[in-house]
Formats: C-alpha cells, sequence, structure tokens
C-alpha cells in the first residue's frame, strides 16, 4: 500500500484514468495468511449483480479497495469513476463516509495527491464523514481515504485501510501541469531499459515488442513535457 499509492497518485497527475482494484492471494490452509476480505475491491452496482455489470463497474472505477473499512465518496453530483467538468476554477462540495467493524484512526480528503482536509471521527471512532468545500484550480482528481491501526491476530504489519477511486476533474481551459510526473517517468523508462540491457534475458523475437513498448511509453510522456 505504501508503495503502490504515491505511484498510482503520480500516473492519476499525468492524466490517467486508472482505477484501483484489489484482490488477495490468500490460502485459508495457512494460519499465518490474512484473512478473507483483507485486500479487495467492493463495486456499486446499484441495477442489479451480473457479472458483466460488476466488470463493466470495476472498469469504470466505480468502486473503492479496502481491508475492511468501507468508504463512500461524492463531489457535487458525481461519484467515484464520473468526471466533473467545470466551467472555470471554483469550488466543489465533497461529500464522504468511512465505516469499520473496528476503530479507525483518520479519514483524509486528497486532491491531486495532496491531503487538503480531514474528516471527523465518531466518539466510537466506527465511522468517519467529511462535508466540506474544496477550492479546485485546474484539472485533477478528487477521492477519499482512510486508515486505522493493526487489529487483526494475523502477523501483519498492515493496518486499516480503504480508498475510493477518483472523481475526475476537468477545468475548461485550465489543464493540470503533468511535466514532473513525466519527468518522473521517462527516469524510469531509462532505468527499465538500462536493467534491459545489463540483464540480457529476454529472447531476441520478443526483445523488439519490449523496446516497441518502452519507445511508445517514451513518446507519450515527452509529449507531456511539451504541454
Amino acid at each position: 500500500y505504501e508503495q503502490s499509492v504515491p505511484l498510482w497518485y503520480r500516473l492519476l497527475n499525468c492524466g490517467f484514468h486508472i482505477p484501483a482494484a484489489a484482490g488477495t492471494d490468500v490460502f485459508l490452509n495457512r494460519v499465518p495468511s490474512s484473512p478473507p476480505g483483507w485486500g479487495r475491491v467492493y463495486v456499486h452496482v446499484p441495477d442489479g449483480l451480473t457479472y458483466e455489470k460488476w466488470v463493466t463497474g470495476l472498469r469504470a472505477g466505480r468502486s473503492f479497495i479496502s481491508n475492511g473499512p468501507m468508504i463512500e465518496l461524492s463531489v457535487d453530483d458525481k461519484t467515484s469513476g464520473d468526471t466533473l467538468a467545470l466551467s472555470a476554477p471554483g469550488k466543489v462540495h465533497v461529500k464522504g463516509r468511512a465505516r469499520s467493524q473496528f476503530p479507525l484512526e483518520k479519514l483524509e480528503l486528497v486532491l491531486d495527491g495532496e491531503v487538503v482536509g480531514t474528516g471527523t471521527l465518531a466518539d466510537d471512532k466506527l465511522t468517519a464523514t467529511i462535508d466540506t468545500e474544496v477550492p479546485v484550480e485546474h484539472s485533477g482528481w478528487i477521492a477519499l481515504r482512510t486508515t486505522g491501526p493493526v487489529v487483526n491476530r494475523w502477523p501483519s504489519h498492515y493496518g486499516l485501510r480503504a480508498h475510493t477511486n477518483p472523481v475526475y476533474l476537468e477545468v475548461k481551459d485550465h489543464p493540470a501541469d503533468t511535466r514532473a510526473q513525466a519527468e518522473y517517468f521517462l527516469a524510469w523508462i531509462d532505468r527499465l531499459e538500462a536493467d534491459l540491457k545489463r540483464r540480457n534475458q529476454i529472447p531476441e523475437d520478443q526483445l523488439q515488442h519490449v523496446k516497441t513498448h518502452l519507445m511508445l511509453a517514451r513518446n507519450k510522456y515527452r509529449a507531456m513535457l511539451k504541454q
């Protein structure tokens, strides 16, 4: 979580709509395993559950990831996976709620990867709510996350975690500045290419395929530097 979420934030800050998902490979015959439901994605399917509707909602990001807590988000009249179009910079109304079987520590509102608000915990800390206005200066995204301490008896350093997928923000004539993120991923691609040459383990008939994708990715991020 601590490693993957910051990387996900960087990709979102590039303007990519990449919904988070989760799943475990838990084996119930192994006592040290995390319990069922420890890492899951919960998809909103309001019109009846079918596999096709679930997958469609998953792809659209109408979902949240969690190892226990339930979490909800709305931004104006939009929810996770939706795009909110604004004709100019301004304020948006954010409402959210988290519920948990075990006490939570905090509920945080995230705008473009930065915490811009915190929710209010109930006295028993089993629920948390937020109802606030957030100024939006340019295109980007808003999400909600909640955390809590380690509560399960299985040996694990992970505490309670839940994170909504974003509501994407499109502000007319005010795009996000993606240059810093583009430079980060261009350096990443350079390291991948160096490792590719150093290790020299990919068969020749597959090597060109890999190089082509590195080139396509590099071109995508270079284009961001020019915007």
